[in-house]
């Protein structure tokens, strides 16, 4: 049967009619009896048992118990943690009651006594010194920082527990560790770490990693405190950490292998731990011990529980009180959805979840506060529990409809009951002033079976709707699901957001994009796999959640959201998005995937286009095309080394003609050219015009391929922006300089505006106000185009104190600042929804997860009005011109900035507005500097550094005067009369009208003059005729000719066939 399917689940949940639910309460210590009170309350008809803990562990239980019922869940005896994994796997009903969060700590027994795990292994295992000998002098340690201009220590100090290191940091910019080769500092059954370790009243946590032979890094945050503490650490506490060269690691399952164990690393990370700004640092660890358990301990079982573990399911509201994450309330039945939230009067203040999906299939499980744990509250989550009977989701297939389409409704229901169930399914659609659609039917569940009912389809007039569907079974037991959604017509129109002489208009008005990236609410503690299919995937879109976020937004008081699109079953989603945001005023930046000019797919970036209908949504802001782009180190960056060859001869003509002007010669490996190496990258040396050179063709190479993606676009949608946000890293930030992240002149000739990120600016107001170097460099890249920085936050997490929330708060105060002094035209923080993000190990969120605004809320929201007003203001500032050149700096921008960090400042401080600007800018072909890339003489077999071109289009005009597309797979039609060549100027300077030097287009029928002015960025036509095939190579190639008759090729050397 279509639309139907079986799934055989044990029966455990309910006895069925007439049979009395037998509810057990696990336990450990004293009894609980106002607790089996309030359960007999809550569900009278239920036998209450007690189970021990022993008796649980040995699967020893009463007869018939279908929940239980497990106290003080947040402290638990281990030896119940498999058993319980195996309760819940058999699809049987588990309510936890804890005022903290539940699942965390784990009592061995030992010595007699009930002890956490490290104490346990303490008494359960055999130690030695990591060093036998003595320790390692302080010279065989190596210092990794991202800055290594600042001057800390690593020394060997005297500690109550014998000799220890210690080490100081002035100020943490990022990471500063100290790392060491150690020779199997794991024998044969060894697995345990144990030290001593105590940090100042600012240092809260040192990071210890262990890295393998394979190279994969396992890092394990220690807490610390003032005082003097002992430490256990097992494999299972070091967490994978992602940059690292290992294939194949970190995944499900994987851990610590401390037999394959060969280097230490101990220091300071802000990506584990949290650490005030411009703060000196300081912690020691002492007496490092290796050991191997004697005694076994049962396991450490993981619970991975919607609602209830692990830990960051949870977040604390603004009153105090801990809540549960609430999503997947299972409205709609497009997708494949983990399970169904069930909303009990409580709200987030209490999780009760069907799980649908993997081991868990079939279970049923909750969370309830003990003080909250009445009867009444009680009987709201026991009731649904043994029910035995479930609408696991209802509504309709997705949340947005076009006119014309079927809109499809229907529900998913489960029998868990022993015995068949009869459920009648009532479906109400109802919008205001338009006639209700109503149905009915009844279906037949046998024991265990689970099915997708489906409700004929029906097309309905554009609005918003409504759809309730409600499943009453005949003991009167039943349950309602209802949610809104879409269809349109057309898009109402509101003014597009345009550029107009360098900034955003809104229609005619001056327009500030004021932004946020966002998400919804609900994505905090989200589980990797699910965040990754994402919030706008239908299982997990919900309409009252979305609304209630941007009703929070407009209070905030943005106008832009930067969102993304993915895949193209998130399509009808996005639409009702798009509807709700235009309903609220605001503007959506679209990042969607296929566009990346690497990555570009035309078919899916179509069809995502098409399917939303993108190209008809006035408030569509721009389109985000490529994601934090950069080029990686060298092994990942040789995939463009053919193309760099290539570009190479096009412009020196020969590898031998290169390596001569640059006086130094390329890496080879294998014998092939190969692109600079790491080392060369990241330092400055006779190599500096080979990595210049290298630098330009990413600059060429990359706008040929945004060409090809922003062409693309234009011929489904020549009405909106299209932008990439540029910032791999944050701009500037000298740690991301190792995989070389995109400069912003990449893509800039083609898109709308340039957008940066802003994660290099931190700690005080200073380093802030730099920053406007950036916004200043960026509009230089972009020819005075629009500057939005697409990116700029700091995570709270993971030492969410006053201090740090108080710094989120200050960043974007600053960030602001800057904005407004630099006279940026937009800016979206990083990012809406607070709470723990898994897939980063942070929270960047301003708003918390109970909807209340953080500070750095409240200062975007006093900002919103001022900002408003900052496209409108003129600035009369006197000009401040900094000079540039990016040749001098092999690493790239962070070295440019760095350089001219200081003048930037002295200038701003002095009241002036700064211009970014290079040898070329504002010169002309007629008095440009005949200098290569490099700063070396032009000598026509290089490429002039202020002079580029690109091709984007040759044109065959036919006898018949149609015209053809000439591009490099086809060949030029033979009976073509007249080629029409569009070029781009990409570089610098702009080209006159020919005077005592001209620009001329050489080509095999001869050579055709630039005869009007073409500003950087500009384009012309030009037309040659083609009256007689040539013979040989058909190149056409810009050149500068000057007055004494020196030809300079320049730009793009396109070959037709």
């Amino acid at each position: 049967m279509k639309n139907c399917w079986l799934v055989l689940i044990m029966v455990s949940l309910s006895l069925g009619a007439g049979a009395a639910p037998t509810i057990g309460i696990l336990q450990f210590g004293q009894g609980k009896p106002t607790l089996q009170k309030a359960l007999q309350q809550a569900v009278p008809q239920a036998r209450v048992v007690l189970v021990s803990a022993e008796d649980f562990a040995a699967g020893r239980m009463a007869e018939g118990v279908s929940v239980l019922v497990v106290p003080e869940a947040h402290r638990l005896p281990a030896i119940v943690g498999e058993p319980l994994q195996r309760w819940i796997r058999a699809r049987k009903g588990t309510l936890f009651l804890s005022d903290v969060v539940p699942l965390q700590t784990w009592l061995y027994s030992a010595k007699g006594r009930w002890v956490e795990r490290e104490e346990a292994l303490k008494t359960v295992s055999t130690w030695r010194a990591l060093w036998q000998a003595s320790l390692p002098p302080e010279s065989e340690w190596r210092r990794s920082t991202d800055s290594p201009q600042i001057n800390t220590s690593w020394s060997l100090v005297d500690t109550p527990h014998g000799k220890g290191w210690q080490i100081r940091v002035p100020k943490l910019t990022s990471w500063c560790t100290y790392d060491i080769r150690v020779e199997q500092p794991f024998r044969d059954g060894e697995s345990l770490m144990r030290f001593w370790v105590k940090g100042d009243t600012k240092t809260r946590a040192l990071s210890i990693e262990w890295r393998e032979r394979d190279g994969s890094r396992w890092v394990a945050t220690v807490p610390l405190t003032p005082q003097w503490r002992e430490v256990v650490l097992s494999p299972e506490q070091f967490a994978y950490w992602h940059d690292n060269p290992s294939k194949g690691r970190g995944g499900a399952g994987d851990r610590l292998q401390p037999q394959n164990a060969v280097e230490i690393s101990i220091g300071l990370a802000h990506s584990f731990a949290a650490y005030p700004a411009n703060t000196p640092l300081e912690a020691t660890i002492a007496d490092i011990r290796i050991g191997r358990q004697t005694q076994s301990l049962p396991a450490l079982v993981e619970f991975n529980l919607e609602g209830v573990a692990p830990w960051y399911k949870f977040y604390t509201d603004s009153r105090g009180r801990l809540c549960s994450v609430m999503r997947y309330r299972a409205v709609g039945i497009g997708g494949d959805a983990p399970g169904r939230r069930i909303v009990t009067p409580l709200g987030e203040r209490c999780c009760l979840f069907v799980s649908t999906r993997g081991d868990t299939e079939g279970a049923i499980w909750a969370w309830l506060p003990t003080r909250e744990a009445t009867a009444s509250n009680l009987a709201a989550v026991l009731r649904p529990m043994l029910q035995g009977w479930h609408l696991l989701r209802a509504g309709t297939e997705q949340f947005g409809y076009w006119q014309g389409e079927a809109v499809q409704y229907g529900a998913e229901v489960a029998n868990w009951r022993a015995q068949p169930v009869s459920l009648r399914l009532s479906a109400e659609i109802t919008s205001n002033g338009k006639h209700p659609v109503r149905q009915q039917m009844t279906v037949q569940l046998q024991p265990g079976e689970r099915r997708k009912i489906l409700f004929p389809a029906k097309e309905l007039p554009a609005g918003e709707w409504q759809v309730q569907i409600t499943a009453s079974a005949e003991d009167g037991t039943r349950d309602t699901l209802a949610h809104a959604f879409h269809v349109i017509d057309k898009p109402a129109s509101v003014p597009p957001i345009q550029v107009k002489s360098g900034r955003f208009y809104r229609g005619e008005e001056p327009f500030y994009a004021h932004g946020i990236n966002f998400w919804p609410l609900w994505i905090a503690g989200q589980d990797p796999d699910q965040y990754w299919e994402h919030w706008l995937a239908p299982y997990q879109y919900d309409p009252e959640e979305v609304e209630r976020a941007l009703k929070i937004a407009k209070q905030v008081g943005f106008n832009v959201l930067s969102v993304q699109y993915t895949h193209i079953s998130h399509a009808p989603q996005l639409v009702d998005f798009l509807e709700r945001a235009r309903r609220h005023g605001m503007y959506v930046n679209v990042f969607v995937t296929a566009a990346h000019p690497f990555g570009f797919d035309p078919k899916m970036l179509r069809e995502l286009i098409e399917a939303a209908r993108l190209g008809e949504w006035n408030n569509l802001f721009a389109y985000d095309i490529a994601w934090e782009p950069s080029w990686g180190q060298h092994t990942t960056r040789k995939r463009h080394d053919e193309a760099w060859r290539a570009w190479i001869i096009e412009q020196y003509g020969s590898i031998e003609n290169a390596e001569r002007d640059w006086g130094y010669p390329l890496p080879r490996e294998d014998g092939m050219v190969t692109n600079p190496t790491d080392e060369q990258i990241l330092n400055d040396g006779e190599w500096r015009r080979m990595v210049a050179a290298y630098r330009r063709f990413l600059d060429d190479h990359v706008n040929r391929a945004y060409w090809r993606v922003v062409r693309f676009i234009r011929t489904l949608d020549d009405r909106h922006l299209i932008g990439a946000r540029t910032g791999y890293g944050g701009n500037g930030s000298p740690w991301a300089d190792l995989w070389m992240p995109y400069d912003l002149l990449a893509g800039a000739p083609f898109l709308d505006f340039v957008s940066p990120e802003g994660y290099s600016l931190t700690e005080n107001w200073e380093n802030f106000r730099a920053g406007g170097f950036i916004t200043a460099y960026a509009r230089w890249a972009g020819n005075g185009k629009p500057v939005f920085w697409a990116e700029f936050g700091t995570s709270i997490y993971p030492d969410t104190t006053t201090e740090r929330i108080a710094y989120q708060r200050n960043v974007y105060e600053w960030m602001y600042r800057m904005i407004e002094e630099s006279r940026a035209d937009g800016s979206a923080g990083w990012w809406f929804p607070g709470g723990y993000r898994t897939t980063e190990n942070s929270d960047y969120g301003i708003i918390h997860p109970d909807g209340t605004l953080r500070p750095a809320a409240r200062v975007a929201q006093q900002w919103a009005s001022r900002l408003a007003q900052l496209p409108r203001l003129a600035d009369t500032r006197e000009v401040h011109v900094i000079t540039i050149d990016r040749d001098q700096h092999p690493r790239g921008f962070s070295q440019v900035w760095a350089r001219h960090r200081r003048e930037y400042l002295q200038a701003v401080e002095a009241g002036k507005q700064v211009q970014v600007r290079t040898e070329g800018t504002g010169a002309t072909s007629e008095d440009a500097p005949l200098i290569a890339v490099g700063n070396v003489p032009c000598n026509g077999s290089n490429p002039p550094k202020y002079l580029n071109a690109q091709i984007l289009q040759v044109q065959a005009v036919l006898a018949d005067g149609s015209v053809q597309q000439v591009d490099a797979e086809s060949p030029l039609p033979s009976n073509a009369q007249r080629l029409r060549i569009i070029v781009m100027n990409t570089g610098d300077a702009a080209w006159s009208p020919p005077g005592k030097r001209r620009v001329e287009l050489s080509t095999p029928w001869g050579t055709q003059v630039v005869t009007q002015a073409v500003p950087r960025y500009g384009t012309v036509v030009l037309e040659v005729d083609t009256p007689v095939r040539r013979a040989g190579e058909l190149v056409l190639r810009m050149q500068l000719v000057t007055e004494t008759g020196e030809v300079f090729p320049f730009g793009e050397r396109r070959t037709l066939k």
